[in-house]
Parts: structure tokens; sequence; C-alpha cells
């Protein structure tokens, strides 16, 4: 399982949206979507 699958998987376990875990982590609900899409993305603020 790769980092993008895993942060999926996780954040789904939980039952948050990727708003819910951006909201969290301080970041945009776009970077997490890049994150979960590509497994990696650049967040300033994470």
């Amino acid at each position: 399982m790769n980092i993008a699958n895993r942060i999926t998987q996780l954040r789904k376990e939980q039952n948050l949206s990727q708003t819910d875990l951006a909201k969290i982590v301080g970041c945009s609900r776009e970077i997490i979507s890049k994150y979960e899409k590509k497994g990696n993305a650049f967040c300033g603020n994470c």
C-alpha cells in the first residue's frame, strides 16, 4: 500500500471528508486531494 492509499484509508476509517482532514492539519482540501491522488504535495503549513 502506498502513502496515497494509506491516507485515504485512514481518513475514511475516521469518517472524515477531505475538507475535515484539511482543517485538522491546516491545509486546503486541494492539498489533501493531491496527497491522495499522487502521494505527494507541498503544504507550507503541514
